[in-house]
């Protein structure tokens, strides 16, 4: 019977220093500055400027030529309705391309750039496109998105890390 209680003890103090870990991690944590980026602005567009943001943004980064890029643009487009702050970084294309990409499927960026840095994705830390970074107000990464965003990673990853930011910053 005793063997069973010092187990449980055990249990119940693992669990807590994992919850524990995880608070940290998610709202503790010291998180990593957004890279210093070589851009370059659409013309007739609004750039890049992250200066005097009072909340948390997205920088989608994404290219021209690639079908989960445009599949994303109705799920960017509901965001930014909701009044959420997204940028478009586009990798690899140039300024026609990327005009008649935003002509076809939208444009709900507050900003949009162009990069032809070889070494963007290593940047970032991913391994392809499209993805998003959530940067807080103060220029730190706050989550990282692989892939095209939906409604499942609204729900698991951007929506929770706009929330925690949020409460962070009152």
């Amino acid at each position: 019977m005793r063997v069973f209680q010092v187990l449980a003890l055990v249990a119940i103090v693992a669990l807590a220093g994992l919850l524990g870990w995880r608070e940290y991690q998610l709202n503790y944590a010291p998180r990593p500055a957004l890279p210093e980026l070589a851009l370059a602005e659409l013309d007739g567009r609004t750039g890049f400027d992250p200066a005097g943001q009072s909340q948390a943004y997205l920088i989608n980064v994404l290219s021209a030529d690639c079908l989960d890029c445009s599949s994303e643009m109705p799920v960017l487009s509901a965001l930014s309705a909701e009044g959420i702050t997204l940028y478009a970084l586009f990798h690899g294309d140039d300024a026609g391309e990327v005009t008649r990409f935003l002509d076809e499927f939208g444009d709900p960026f507050a900003g949009v750039m162009l990069s032809n840095s070889a070494a963007l994705l290593e940047d970032f830390g991913m391994a392809g496109l499209p993805f998003t970074v959530i940067v807080s107000n103060e220029g730190e990464i706050i989550a990282r998105v692989e892939g095209a965003i939906d409604v499942p990673v609204l729900q698991s990853t951007i929506y929770p890390a706009l929330e925690r930011e949020a409460r962070r910053s009152r």
